[in-house]
């Protein structure tokens, strides 16, 4: 199915000034860059609509320009869904700096999906300094891209300043285990520097330095993925910085085992502060740390269920 520039252009003027719309939603509708502009200016000026799904809607890296005036300019969109388009990290940045951008300080754009969209390393730096400055946004989903284990260390510098992310997906990013893939032993130098300290900073430090490009330009990921890997230098951010997130999926990531101890330590560190996270994992661990690992997730629901019924219990509660 393809939807023209022209039938675009007379839906979204005919609703332009309909206020009871909520929800665009185009799945596995093909449409060009002219009609894609077009939906930028409706949202641009919509005064209400907050759900816009794009999916597999054949939406190109060189159309992305469209997408980062949506996320800079629309008026009331809380809920935008790009899955299954080949916008790869061209686009992806793209929408990370037009979020970056988001012009209001009393609302922005609240859920993200780029879901199977082509996107790799290359955005990491986008990501993290969108997530660093962002105060809206509190699910992003990146299932089925490229980061792969280096994005991590990023990633792992940006949760810790990041005041609202409650979930984040990065199941099936092709974040494997290194040393079943040929690479040599780290030799002195590289072990002696599992991460560089372009930062100024290292993973037990107890400040929260903030991070600019200039700074993220700075990290150098040596042959650390080896002696220092992106999940284990994720987990002991989390383990160490109480953040907001929720919700970590690394499904679909064949890490390894001694990646995978790093997390069951990080959900030991975070029930033991009562600062519950669930964390979805790969099933290729071995029996014994998939099941701890999947106790601790069910006593961190637990833990969330009760914090959630203690603060609605509060606010119930009336002077007599």
């Amino acid at each position: 199915m393809t939807v023209s520039f022209n039938d675009l252009y007379a839906t979204t003027t005919t609703f332009q000034n309909y206020e009871q719309l909520n929800f665009v939603c185009l799945w596995m509708a093909k449409i060009d860059a002219r009609g894609l502009q077009a939906l930028a200016i409706f949202f641009t000026i919509h005064p209400t609509v907050s759900t816009l799904h794009l999916i597999d809607c054949g939406i190109t890296s060189e159309m992305s320009c469209s997408l980062a005036t949506i996320c800079k300019e629309a008026k009331s969109l809380k809920n935008f869904v790009v899955d299954h388009n080949p916008i790869g990290s061209k686009g992806a940045s793209q929408i990370f700096n037009g979020i970056r951008d988001h012009s209001s300080i009393i609302s922005g754009l609240q859920n993200l999906s780029l879901k199977y969209c082509e996107c790799d390393i290359d955005c990491a730096e986008s990501l993290a300094l969108m997530l660093s400055n962002n105060i809206f946004l509190t699910t992003l989903d990146l299932t089925g891209n490229y980061l792969e284990d280096e994005s991590l260390f990023l990633i792992a510098e940006t949760l810790k300043q990041n005041k609202t992310l409650t979930t984040l997906s990065l199941a099936a990013n092709g974040i494997l285990v290194h040393e079943n893939i040929g690479l040599m032993p780290p030799n002195e130098q590289n072990a002696a520097t599992p991460l560089s300290n372009g930062l100024g900073m290292k993973m037990s430090s107890k400040g929260r330095p903030s991070i600019s490009a200039g700074d993220i330009k700075k990290i150098k990921i040596f042959d650390s993925a080896v002696t220092f890997p992106g999940v284990q230098c994720l987990s002991q951010s989390l383990s160490t910085f109480n953040t907001t997130l929720r919700v970590l999926d690394l499904s679909g990531n064949h890490f390894g085992n001694q990646a995978g101890e790093e997390v069951l330590k990080m959900l030991q560190a975070r029930k033991s502060k009562s600062s519950p996270l669930v964390c979805h994992v790969t099933e290729r661990l071995t029996v014994d740390l998939f099941e701890k690992i999947w106790e601790l997730n069910n006593s961190m629901t637990s833990l969330s269920g009760k914090k959630s019924g203690k603060k609605s219990s509060k606010g119930g509660k009336k002077k007599k």
